[in-house]
Parts: C-alpha cells; structure tokens; sequence
C-alpha cells in the first residue's frame, strides 16, 4: 500500500466472511470472497505493511473461524444498560410528538433490555412513521395540541 499507516474498516463484516451454510449467498460465492479476503490479508501481513484492519459485527457468532483468527485482538461493546437506554429514548423521542409520560418512558426502557441505541432510533422511527401513514389514511381528524407530554 502506498498510503501507510492506513486503517480499513469493514462494516457488518459477518456479510463478508460468514461460516460455510450460514449465509443465503451460493456457497461458492462465499467461499470466494472468504478466500479473498484470507489472502488480501496475508499479502498485507507478508508484505509488512502498516495497515490495520477493523471489522465491526452484531453477529460474531457468524464469522468464519479462520477469518476471526487473522484479527489480533477482540473488543466487546456491551447493550447499553436501562440508564443509557433511557437516554437514548429520551433522545429519538425529542421530535416526535407522543403521549408518553417520563414514567411511562423510563418503563419502556426496561422492557427492551436487548435493544442498541440504534434499534431505539429504528423503533421509534418506524412507529413515528406508522402513526403518520394511520393518519394519511384516516378519514376523520381531530386537532391535537403540539407541545410534547415529556
């Protein structure tokens, strides 16, 4: 590589180099990219270059062992606990116009004790959507005041 030290990310990198079986991708397919990447790599690690190569998964589990082995070291990024889940609520829900009480919000965040902040975001996002596609499709209106009940 001409630009080092350089970092590559990959994203989701369980879509990459899944185990054999476990993807919906022909086998083949998979085998090629595991075999790519596996060699890609060596070429950087023979080569002595200053690269360093991050991949980021929900899903370890899911990666094939022998790809898992060529990353040195292992970080764990725990779900948020009810506090920060709190936090993340309070947040996605700023703009969204709800009749949620702050009791009624801090209850919400301990009955989703596996949710990331990014499933809260999507969460609220898809029920801010669905409620505005309900009422698109309503028929009957009724004026509701704007300011938001947290």
């Amino acid at each position: 590589m001409e630009q080092q030290p350089s970092i590559i990310y990959i994203d989701e990198v369980d879509g990459v180099c899944t185990k054999q079986g476990e993807s919906e991708t022909s086998s083949n397919t998979m085998q090629q990219v595991r075999d790519l990447m596996q060699s890609l790599w060596s070429r950087l690690k023979a080569n002595g270059d200053k690269v360093t190569v991050i991949g980021s998964t929900n899903h370890p589990e899911k990666i094939d062992s022998a790809f898992l082995r060529r990353f040195e070291r292992r970080f764990h990024v725990p779900l948020p606990d009810t506090h920060l889940r709190l936090r993340f609520l309070k947040a996605a829900l700023f703009d969204v116009l709800h009749t949620l009480n702050e009791e009624q919000v801090g209850e919400l965040a301990k009955m989703i004790p596996s949710f990331s902040d990014d499933d809260i975001l999507n969460c609220v996002g898809e029920a801010d959507q669905d409620t505005r596609l309900e009422l698109y499709d309503s028929e009957y209106w009724v004026e509701v005041s704007s300011s938001r009940a947290t």
